[in-house]
């Protein structure tokens, strides 16, 4: 294997009074290259059949990507320690994978040059996200709290091809939707109980909704389903923590729940 990965960011910030109001420019980009050469050896004997099916491969993979995301915020205080908070992001993602699969012999050491294209599998994706989130946010001598949605529309596009062959052409615009809630409260400066809800929705990979069949492991066969739906994740974390100076003793409880529809 042989790869490159770099990543680079940049962060603007200007306070526009002394109240609170501030704004906020994020700018994060990241570049990715690499290539993965392998030598796959398969016999498996299938009982019912009574035949032994051997497969040797050598495959050959490459992959090649960039992305970046632009994050504007802007926080403006409405009354006292209280603050109401804007933010806009777009994120932009471009990615192409190759894997060619070649019958490879053993004893003279050498592969065909036409691909398996039973095995073989490219991709070119393209995905860009845009983000839009109003959050309140309240700071007090004794609590703080954080409570916000967000709106994400979606657009994705992949190709899968084989050489100057296209297999599959999938696109898909969605609209996700992810609500925060997060409480703190101070008891004292030595203990605190913190109580944090965050829901977020999630689309399949394209890759897995491809209707390509991977048949690279016999045993392991995989088929790209494009009626796959989104899911949703509820995420619920309580935490507190207390520490006692005169008996130097502390304690800590976390607890947390999650479930996925």
């Amino acid at each position: 294997s042989d790869n490159i990965t770099a990543k680079g960011s940049l962060q603007v910030n200007r306070r526009l009074n002394n109240k609170g109001r501030n704004i906020t420019l994020r700018v994060n980009y990241g570049y990715n290259d690499g290539e993965t050469d392998k030598y796959s050896y398969s016999d498996t004997y299938y009982y019912l059949a009574q035949k032994d099916s051997i497969r040797n491969q050598y495959v050959d993979n490459w992959s090649n990507g960039y992305n970046y995301k632009v994050q504007m915020s802007y926080t403006e205080p409405i009354f006292t320690n209280r603050f109401l908070q804007f933010r806009y992001s777009y994120q932009y993602k471009r990615s192409r994978s190759e894997k060619y699969t070649y019958n490879w012999d053993k004893e003279l050491e050498e592969y065909s040059h036409l691909p398996d294209t039973a095995s073989s599998n490219c991709y070119r994706n393209e995905y860009s996200n845009q983000q839009a989130n109003i959050s309140l946010r309240t700071v007090r001598e004794k609590y703080y709290y954080n409570i916000g949605m967000s709106i994400e529309p979606q657009k994705s596009t992949s190709v899968t091809y084989v050489g100057d062959s296209i297999k599959n052409t999938l696109s898909r615009h969605v609209i996700n939707y992810a609500p925060l809630f997060d409480f703190r409260y101070r008891f004292s400066k030595q203990s605190q109980l913190r109580i944090m809800y965050r829901g977020r929705s999630s689309q399949p990979s394209m890759t897995d909704m491809q209707p390509v069949t991977d048949n690279s492991n016999p045993l392991n066969i995989k088929v790209g389903n494009p009626s796959l739906k989104p899911s949703y994740d509820n995420m619920v974390t309580l935490f507190y923590n207390s520490y006692m100076t005169k008996t130097q003793r502390g304690l800590t409880l976390h607890a947390s729940f999650n479930n996925t529809m």
